[in-house]
């Protein structure tokens, strides 16, 4: 399980605008902090933003998990660990 990940180094701007290309609308609220995850070949840097999502985002074909299903154990690569954390103390 990952939370949806979006290549390139974007601005508040160009992330909403990226949200939606995708076909999803709603909020885009505050920005998490950066983090690294070195792999053997290749190192990440990435930038993580909390999205609230209308109603209409839940006919998209993703995975969706309500907030009180966060607190469950879901199985995440290492690399998007902090930001699910993250996730499940914001809401």
């Amino acid at each position: 399980w990952v939370p949806l990940l979006i290549e390139g180094t974007l601005d508040r701007a160009q992330a909403q605008a990226a949200l939606q290309q995708l076909g999803l609308y709603g909020t885009l609220g505050p920005e998490l902090r950066t983090a690294r995850h070195i792999f053997t070949h290749i190192e990440w840097h990435m930038t993580g933003w909390v999205f609230e999502c209308s109603k209409d985002c839940m006919q998209q074909p993703h995975s969706w998990v309500e907030p009180c299903a966060l607190k469950e154990a879901y199985a995440v690569p290492n690399a998007v660990k902090f930001y699910m954390n993250a996730a499940k103390k914001l809401l």
